[in-house]
């Protein structure tokens, strides 16, 4: 994809507003739009490095869990309103506003054990006066990919025994879509002890049910309340490592055939995105004079998988303690911090959010003092403090990590736009860069 949007003359900033910004006319950066899926990387020092393509030409891209080297399958909803399973990144859509771009999606480890998630006329699912066929059209667009369920009888129900040794917690996702009738359709993963009535129309729509702490067992099921009604199905599952109200249902994993013994279901492991930063202009930020700035535009809000999701970390490719600058989140708040080898530094934090909006934020990073702005914001506004003093990393820093830090915390979301340089912007121009 060519990038029309990179100019290599005067240095001035990328300038904000609603477009991304890519690497604006900065000679030297090192640049992702996870909208329009290009890669840019400029360097004046080592030309070989420069490129300018997809980033999945340019990054490594496994699930943390593989032996090999390509990630777990994964779902998205896509520009046609369909759900895709691939392996590669690629830009996810908004399931609630169709149409509208959020970028590369973050996801945690996670399990299903349920059997046959698609096809409910399997032996696996035991039924009630519940008529099923498998014949109908997926939210995959594939036909003969989901499951219709009519109410013989009022009350009528399908369900599942699932069993996993693995003791954690799990929530209900299910894809649903009305064929006929009105009347009330519940989920259960209590074997019907209680029942929880979902709201679902003529279109395909993803619904999680509360989150449930279990042992090895439980049994989930679906009833159809009025005789007559008729609801088509996919992607009936159980997510297991959820935590409520912060680790949401990652995407589909549906489980398309039984399981054997010992098999823990569909299993996808947590993204791991890294480039080498050998690969880029950007200093192992060990000497004097070496500066950084980092941007990024995300979407904020109750995502989060641990207590400091990381958007953006660059790091000397040990497990924590680390040497590190970060992008992220602590405690739910906006934050740039820098870790040295006996502790962090500093910590820049800005506002609370659990908005789900796009917002813009830039930490720059020099040996004396950092600074983060959050929507052309730098301290006018919530924040509890802006700039920070600092010093050089001891350990040089080797890897940048996309959507996950060293101490293995993981931003749980859409990742729209990141962009590094190799100097310490100033204040006017983190405003400029991070105004909405």
């Amino acid at each position: 994809m060519p990038n029309t949007g990179v100019m290599i003359h005067a240095r001035r900033p990328p300038t904000g507003g609603g477009a991304g910004i890519l690497c604006g006319s900065e000679p030297e950066a090192c640049c992702f739009d996870f909208i329009d899926m290009t890669a840019v990387i400029l360097d004046t020092g080592t030309p070989a490095n420069n490129f300018t393509g997809n980033p999945n030409d340019l990054l490594t891209y496994v699930s943390e869990t593989d032996t090999g080297s390509t990630p777990d399958i994964k779902w998205i909803f896509t520009a046609n309103n369909l759900w895709e399973s691939g392996t590669g990144l690629r830009t996810s859509y908004d399931t609630g506003a169709p149409g509208t771009a959020l970028g590369v999606k973050i996801e945690r480890e996670k399990f299903n054990p349920v059997e046959m998630s698609n096809d409910l006329t399997d032996a696996s699912w035991i039924t009630s006066n519940m008529g099923v066929t498998f014949n109908a059209t997926g939210p995959d667009g594939v036909s003969n990919s989901a499951s219709t369920l009519t109410a013989n009888a009022a009350n009528a129900t399908v369900k599942q025994s699932v069993a996993d040794p693995l003791g954690i917690s799990w929530t209900t996702g299910i894809f649903l879509k009305r064929r006929t009738g009105t009347g009330n359709i519940d989920i259960t993963d209590d074997d019907g002890v209680s029942w929880e009535t979902l709201t679902i129309d003529s279109t395909w729509k993803r619904y999680t049910g509360a989150v449930f702490f279990t042992g090895t067992s439980w049994i989930i099921g679906l009833r159809i309340v009025t005789s007559g009604d008729e609801v088509d199905v996919w992607g009936f599952e159980s997510q297991g490592n959820i935590v409520a109200g912060t680790n949401p249902l990652t995407s589909p994993m549906p489980s398309i055939g039984p399981r054997g013994t010992g098999d823990t279901g569909p299993h996808r492991g947590d993204d791991d995105i890294q480039l080498a930063m050998s690969a880029t202009p950007i200093p192992d930020c060990t000497t004097s004079g070496d500066e950084v700035t980092i941007y990024c535009e995300v979407l904020a809000g109750s995502w989060y998988a641990t207590s400091q999701p990381a958007v953006i970390s660059l790091d000397d490719g040990k497990t924590f303690p680390s040497d590190s600058i970060r992008l992220g989140m602590i405690s739910n708040a906006f934050v740039g911090v820098a870790d040295g080898a006996v502790g962090d530094q500093g910590a820049c934090f800005g506002t609370v959010l659990f908005d789900r909006a796009r917002h813009k934020w830039a930490l720059s990073w020099g040996e004396d003092d950092m600074r983060l702005v959050v929507d052309g914001d730098t301290g006018g506004g919530p924040f509890a403090q802006t700039d920070q003093t600092c010093d050089l990393m001891t350990n040089p820093l080797t890897v940048m990590r996309f959507g996950r830090a060293s101490l293995d915390t993981h931003w749980v979301g859409p990742i729209a736009r990141l962009s590094i340089f190799p100097r310490k912007f100033t204040k006017a121009e983190m405003i400029t860069l991070t105004t909405l």
